[in-house]
């Protein structure tokens, strides 16, 4: 699992694959040639059934796996063997090497050549010894080095980004946890809810010829998520009532040039050297102007002003990581982001929606945002947390 390891494996497995350095051990026939070759089945067939069985490999078929082996380095190939086996009977070379005469016809002159190497009774008490305690030794890889797949793959989003720099509810103990290690966590009724509200606009949005069967939509997807059946008619309730009351407050919600849900995963952004990803709600488009306003959706206490608090800090920070996610896009790679706003789904204490909240862009916030999203993925592929 360590960076500097040595990867053992089958010539099946190693195809497409290459390395450096390849060792391929003993290199016999009884292994690699044709007295490789086996007819034991464990399993007895009727006769009408016989034609499928597996007779063995043939000989083309070995050489053919053979040359699959020998082309996998791309520097140095090590090919080794023994002269007995441990009942003492002598080893045969292998065939496809032609060797003879401590020399093979077949390589390359400057490697042809067969270099004997011979143990003492000691030395090969001292091997057995060390072959039976290396399997008792533990070699831990660094945790950089076991996580290595998932970094190159990984990509940034908001809600990462949120989470590594909130050090009141989050932070980078927490994001090791949760994004990079993935420990399960149980999900909470207001996100399940929110989940919900979330589906049910997205289904709105795509079908707007449906609009009649938003309520539908919504009770079915709040019984499929992870609410106490106690509390689930609150919810369902609490759902209803907001719903009505937004989509009456927005009643041209649906009468826009827009897309719902839009995954950027496959977009291949690239800020600072981020790799970023991220879902946007709802996205309004002008195609003869070539700009998009952003709308994100949120459930919960809505708010009627921007103010100072952690919360809406993160939802600004969140509307500018959007920003630079469409504008890096491959998609809309023409398109200006003109606006973002909050929209806040549930009504205030007087049963009203609120208006929504605008983000007007600033450059130097743009420029903090794309500081931050640096120093927060290099310390994340650093493991610097």
């Amino acid at each position: 699992q360590a960076e500097d390891s040595v990867q053992l494996m089958t010539v099946y497995k190693s195809k497409g694959l290459e390395f450096r350095h390849v060792f391929l051990l003993s290199m016999h026939n009884d292994l690699w040639g044709p007295q490789a070759r086996s007819n034991a089945n464990k399993l007895s067939l009727p006769a009408n059934l016989k034609h499928i069985r597996y007779a063995g490999s043939t000989e083309d078929e070995l050489k053919r796996l053979f040359y699959v082996a020998i082309t996998r380095s791309k520097q140095g190939l090590y090919l080794t063997s023994h002269s007995h086996k441990d009942t003492g009977k002598p080893t045969q070379p292998l065939k496809f090497l032609q060797e003879s005469d401590g020399a093979s016809a077949i390589l390359p002159e400057q490697a042809n050549k067969v270099e004997e190497v011979s143990f003492t009774t000691r030395e090969h008490a001292e091997n057995i010894e060390t072959l039976w305690s290396d399997r008792h030794i533990q070699l831990d890889a660094e945790l950089k080095q076991l996580l290595k797949p998932r970094l190159q793959k990984y990509q940034m989003s908001p809600t990462h980004l949120n989470t590594f720099i909130d050090t009141e509810y989050g932070g980078p103990d927490v994001f090791l946890l949760n994004t990079l290690l993935r420990f399960p966590a149980a999900p909470t009724p207001d996100g399940e809810f929110g989940n919900a509200v979330h589906e049910t606009l997205d289904f709105l949005q795509k079908n707007p010829t449906k609009v009649t069967k938003w309520e539908d939509e919504f009770t079915s997807s709040l019984s499929k998520k992870y609410i106490p059946t106690n509390r689930r008619p609150d919810y369902e309730k609490r759902g209803i009532d907001s719903l009505t009351a937004y989509l009456k407050a927005r009643p041209k919600l649906l009468n826009t040039d827009i897309r719902s849900e839009v995954d950027f995963r496959m977009e291949g952004v690239v800020v600072q050297g981020a790799h970023l990803s991220g879902k946007i709600d709802r996205i309004e488009i002008d195609t003869e102007n070539k700009t998009i306003d952003i709308v994100d959706f949120k459930t919960g206490k809505p708010h009627s002003k921007w103010d100072t608090s952690i919360k809406l800090k993160k939802y600004k920070q969140q509307l500018y990581f959007y920003k630079l996610l469409i504008e890096g896009s491959n998609t809309y790679a023409n398109y200006t982001v003109n606006s973002a706003r909050l929209e806040f789904t549930e009504p205030d204490k007087s049963g009203q929606i609120a208006q929504p909240l605008y983000v007007d862009f600033k450059p130097e916030e743009l420029k903090a945002t794309k500081q931050l999203i640096k120093e927060v993925w290099n310390r994340i592929q650093n493991l610097d947390l």
